[in-house]
């Protein structure tokens, strides 16, 4: 800051310097003779309005399906951003869902690039992708796991456990997918809650989906149907809670059965996958 003097009393402040964006504190100083010294404090806010730009914003692309997998990949030129202050970043919708190589479905996909500078201003560029041609779906490939967190019981303790129902597929179910539990009388006793949308096990909480069902208690089993409209997206889990209670005695054990059934989903054949089996104790 310079000050120079004006007369009587008059004095201007010019600034010589570039301020960052922000809050910047200015404090100015007077002293005179005699070493008396005065001060002035003030505040200038510096605000960035301006958006930033994205160069190399690729054109629609059309792409041919894979007739096997009913999936094209994409391939386009990279976009880039560029803004007046530093820190810009450049992303397409979801967290990046789509990126060079992506798998997109038949079908027009639009991708959306957003640049976004520290100031949090915004930029878009957008354009399509074709998937063309025909192909024949694959069957989706479920296959459960369970989430147990401790598998050790002591007599009388109830624990949650999340049944994973995943679709190993690039393509979603197109039909009610039914799955077993089967029961585990006498050493453990299962139960369920139809409407539960959340869980905890161990120190995690889980988003379940026991809506998503129709959930039957049978003479040997648990019975899940989903209900209609419920997909199961290729690639994608439908979480399911059960809770356990150790109603045998110490030293009993019993294996957790989650069993897919054949069929279902849309054409699930049989494989190796669709059952899962997790052996838990009472100590």
């Amino acid at each position: 800051m310079t000050i120079s003097p004006l007369g009587a009393g008059g004095y201007t402040i010019t600034a010589t310097f570039g301020m960052p964006v922000g809050n910047n504190r200015v404090t100015v100083y007077a002293t005179d003779g005699e070493g008396n010294i005065d001060s002035c404090v003030w505040n200038v806010q510096v605000n960035d309005i301006w958006a930033p730009i994205i160069q190399n914003c690729p054109s629609d692309i059309t792409v041919n399906v894979n007739p096997a997998t009913c999936v094209g990949q994409g391939f386009w030129p990279t976009p880039t951003a560029s803004d007046n202050c530093s820190g810009v970043s450049l992303s397409t919708q979801n967290n990046n869902q789509y990126f060079l190589g992506y798998n997109f479905p038949l079908g027009v996909t639009e991708v959306i690039y957003t640049a976004t500078d520290g100031s949090g201003n915004t930029t878009t560029c957008a354009f399509n992708v074709n998937v063309v041609g025909t192909c024949t779906p694959p069957a989706p490939d479920l296959s459960p796991e369970h989430t147990t967190g401790s598998t050790s019981y002591v007599p009388g303790q109830s624990k949650n456990i999340v049944l994973r129902i995943r679709n190993l597929s690039v393509n979603p179910t197109t039909a009610p997918v039914t799955f077993y539990v089967a029961k585990m009388d006498p050493s453990f006793m299962i139960s369920v809650n139809p409407t539960a949308t959340s869980t905890t096990v161990g120190v995690n909480t889980f988003a379940i989906m026991n809506s998503d069902w129709v959930i039957t208690e049978q003479a040997t089993r648990w019975r899940f149907v989903s209900k209609p409209g419920v997909v199961i997206s290729g690639n994608t889990t439908n979480f399911v809670g059960i809770t356990l209670t150790a109603t045998g005695t110490q030293g009993a054990n019993s294996g957790l059965n989650t069993t897919i059934l054949f069929g279902t989903g849309g054409g699930e054949t049989p494989t190796t996958n669709n059952m899962k089996i997790s052996t838990l104790s009472i100590n």
